[in-house]
């Protein structure tokens, strides 16, 4: 990340301008991989097992249940392009959204949610699943959850001991291009958790960390409304191509440290 950009973590007695909130970390101690169980396949701290059958998304999930995983739900881009490496045009996910329309939940954690195009666009009004597809160089895509998909379950590797950050609380910053110059007028888009209207920086940012999910956020001053709006992102810059990150007037990027 680093030779991205700096972010700016100067401690608060020093530039107030710049570290907002406050930061404190624990260290715990897991236990690192061990092989899989037979069949399945290690990567990272995780396992994963290929279906020889398509099935449609609940069968999908009873079957991993069955066999003490979840349909896979990847948690960064790294995770994404390991799916990709698979070479299967449909794959389910275990995120979706039949409890409230735009509303994703995911069955493990957060999902690294890497929609194609302009995101889900719920079809005829029965796209409630989320799958990996090849037709849109297997970003994600919302599809009806009785269609067969092939399915890779996921479950934790057995694991020995590893150091692991994990935040009791949380400092959010601006940050600076390569040029050492922070960066203004420029917000990411396509990642957004939630939004909400705000007062304030701080008070955004504070929901931001207390939303596990939430890496980033924007504030945008709203020009016909004059309302502050708060957007909560499940992804940092680092983490997204360039053309996500848009210069956009009356907007500001910031990201937590944890």
């Amino acid at each position: 990340m680093a030779n991205v950009w700096n972010i700016v973590s100067v401690g608060l007695s020093i530039i107030s301008l710049f570290l907002l909130g406050n930061f404190n970390a624990i260290l715990s101690t897991t236990e690192r991989g061990t092989p899989c169980p037979a069949d399945w396949m290690n990567w990272e701290s995780f396992c994963y097992y290929q279906m020889s059958e398509w099935m449609t998304w609940f069968a999908a999930d009873t079957a991993c249940k069955e066999l003490g995983g979840l349909i896979v739900v990847p948690q960064s881009p790294e995770e994404n392009s390991f799916l990709r490496g698979f070479g299967i045009k449909y794959i389910w996910l275990g995120c979706y959204d039949w409890q409230e329309e735009g509303q994703w939940v995911c069955l493990e954690g957060c999902g690294f949610m890497e929609w194609a195009n302009q995101g889900p666009d719920n079809w005829q009004g029965n796209q409630h699943c989320a799958t990996m597809t090849g037709d849109v160089q297997h970003l994600w895509d919302d599809w009806s959850c009785e269609l067969r998909a092939a399915v890779i379950c996921k479950k934790p590797a057995t694991v020995e001991a590893k150091k692991e950050q994990q935040c009791t609380d949380g400092t959010y910053c601006l940050v600076m291009g390569q040029d050492g110059l922070l960066i203004s007028n420029h917000c990411l888009f396509g990642f957004t958790l939630r939004e909400m209207t705000t007062t304030s920086i701080s008070q955004c940012g504070q929901e931001c960390i207390k939303d596990s999910c939430c890496h980033s956020f924007n504030i945008h001053r709203n020009q016909t409304t004059n309302q502050t709006m708060c957007h909560l992102n499940y992804a940092i810059r680092a983490q997204v191509n360039e053309d996500r990150f848009i210069q956009s007037d009356n907007c500001r990027y910031f990201e937590t440290l944890c």
